[in-house]
């Protein structure tokens, strides 16, 4: 996870992270749960559809580093970008990585109920 300015320093923020391997398709929509108790996330912020999240695949000439060890290619994860607004100056904020695949709603990023590629 990595945390950035926002595109308005001091109410903005962009969180960024990592999920699964660009192999599987349609990929899951990144999001980011918000809130100012730890435990009452309740705003959720979504990625734009138009430019996340982005991965890159490379041609690997020994097959052991790729992500399965057998075939001739890496598949990156896919990385999501997600721009939080209207944070209000002096606030603490808690925040979660979400995503949505195929699910009518979002999910932690990590942890036991993300489903993984070899369950998809």
């Amino acid at each position: 996870v990595h945390i950035a300015v926002g595109p308005q320093p001091s109410s903005s923020m962009i969180v960024s992270f990592a999920t699964i391997p660009s192999r599987i398709v349609p990929p899951p929509v990144g999001g980011v749960k918000v809130g100012t108790q730890a435990d009452k996330l309740n705003l959720v912020y979504q990625e734009n559809r138009d430019d996340s999240p982005s991965f890159y695949n490379v041609s690997l000439s020994n097959k052991r580093w790729s992500n399965d060890g057998k075939s001739d290619t890496y598949w990156s994860p896919y990385y999501h970008h997600v721009v939080i607004t209207g944070l209000k100056p002096s606030t603490t904020y808690y925040y979660k990585p979400v995503v949505k695949i195929d699910q009518e709603e979002f999910l932690s990023a990590y942890g036991p109920n993300v489903r993984q590629p070899g369950n998809m």
